[in-house]
C-alpha cells in the first residue's frame, strides 16, 4: 500500500490530516521528539504536539518522558487497528442493545434503490441468511 493510500485509509478511520501524516512518519522513522517530528514535516511545533497528544489518546502513539526529552513512538498498526476494532464492536453491541429497547419497527418488503455497494452486499447477505426456502433475485 502506498503512503497516499495509507494516508486516505487513516483519514477514513477518523485521523485528521496532520495526525495521519505524523503517524505515517512515525511508522517510517524511529521514535522522536515532537520538535524533531515538526521540523522534519515542516509543521508548526504547537500543532504537532497537539496532534501527538490526540494520537496518544486514540491509541496510535505512545510517549516516553523518562528522560529530559519527551519521545513519541508509533503503536504497531496491528495493535492500533485491533484497539479500534474492539472499541467499534463494543459500541456496536451497545447501540444494538439500546435500539432493541426502542422496539424499532423495520419494513419487511418493498422496492429499494441502494446507493452503496457495501449496503447492497449487507442486505443481500441478510436476505440469504433469513430466507426460509426460496430466494428470487432480479437485478440489472
Amino acid at each position: 500500500m502506498s503512503t497516499n493510500k495509507l494516508f486516505k485509509k487513516l483519514r477514513d478511520l477518523g485521523l485528521n490530516d496532520l495526525e495521519s501524516t505524523i503517524y505515517i512518519w512515525l511508522l517510517e522513522n524511529e521514535r522522536s521528539t515532537g520538535y524533531r517530528i515538526a521540523t522534519q514535516l515542516n509543521k508548526p511545533v504547537a500543532n504537532t504536539y497537539k496532534a501527538l497528544k490526540s494520537l496518544e489518546k486514540k491509541g496510535a502513539v505512545i510517549s516516553d518522558n523518562s528522560s529530559n526529552n519527551n519521545y513519541f513512538d508509533n503503536v504497531s498498526i496491528e495493535e492500533f487497528l485491533n484497539k479500534l476494532e474492539r472499541e467499534f464492536n463494543n459500541t456496536k453491541d451497545q447501540i444494538i442493545e439500546e435500539a432493541n429497547r426502542l422496539q424499532v419497527q423495520t419494513s419487511s418488503g418493498g422496492i429499494y434503490e441502494l446507493q452503496s455497494a457495501e449496503l447492497t452486499y449487507e442486505k443481500a447477505i441478510n436476505m440469504i441468511n433469513t430466507a426460509d426456502t426460496t430466494l428470487l433475485v432480479d437485478c440489472y
